[in-house]
């Protein structure tokens, strides 16, 4: 199989691996970066990264892997490696007989409501990424530079959420691609999880679904049980 090929693919055989241990009629999201990109480059902007080569054969095997039974809808940032690592995962599930859409790319997995210009760009002149999280999530910026964590966590909650009970049959599978950064911010607003040195990699990501008392949650390769946010209304 290609994806055992990729030295950056253990999380994404995990989550292929165990998202069968979840209820066959529980309705899931995905949250999943994007697969393998171009390196950032002088010549680019960070943007306009592209997929590689074995970025886009990774995500078509990742389709093809996918459990077949399941019904998914892909949705995406607007950055080009998204959108075509949510085509290419599509176009290998169907080709295993796999019924899928396309839902369109949506805010909150490429968007903050408030991002200084080159923020990113200039803090990883001075820290790590993981510790840009730490600082983000300890509430060590500027409101004016940043959007707060817990403000982004529940605008992308209300979005994302509650697609799932929009026309997703029973056992469906909603698919979110976005980028690391974005994905950690939201683990650590939805579950209160701090990063760690576990980063996602591509293709990565964690899984879960709403039951009556609360979230279950596939974090890596642990199932997690997580209380409700005290900002969330079950439906």
């Amino acid at each position: 199989m290609v994806l055992e090929k990729l030295d950056w693919m253990t999380q994404a055989l995990t989550l292929l691996k165990r998202i069968s241990e979840f209820p066959k009629d529980a309705k899931l999201i995905m949250m999943l970066r994007h697969s393998e990109r171009e390196p950032p480059s002088f010549l680019k902007n960070n943007k306009d990264l592209q997929l590689t080569e074995n970025g886009h054969l990774a995500a078509q095997t990742f389709g093809q892997e996918f459990p077949p039974n399941r019904y998914v809808r892909l949705f995406y940032s607007n950055r080009d490696r998204c959108r075509d690592t949510a085509f290419d995962i599509l176009n290998g599930f169907e080709k295993k007989g796999g019924n899928g859409v396309i839902g369109g790319p949506i805010v909150p997995l490429y968007a903050l409501k408030v991002l200084k210009d080159e923020f990113f760009k200039y803090e990883l002149r001075k820290f790590s990424l993981l510790e840009i999280m730490n600082h983000w999530i300890n509430q060590q910026y500027d409101d004016k530079d940043i959007e707060p964590i817990k403000s982004y966590s529940k605008r992308a909650a209300h979005v994302i959420w509650t697609k799932l009970e929009q026309d997703l049959p029973e056992g469906g599978v909603d698919i979110h691609i976005s980028h690391e950064i974005l994905l950690m911010a939201l683990r650590s607003g939805w579950f209160d999880l701090s990063p760690n040195d576990r980063w996602t990699e591509f293709l990565g990501g964690y899984v879960f679904t709403f039951t009556k008392n609360h979230i279950l949650l596939l974090d890596f390769d642990t199932f997690l049980k997580i209380p409700y946010p005290i900002w969330w209304i079950k439906k």
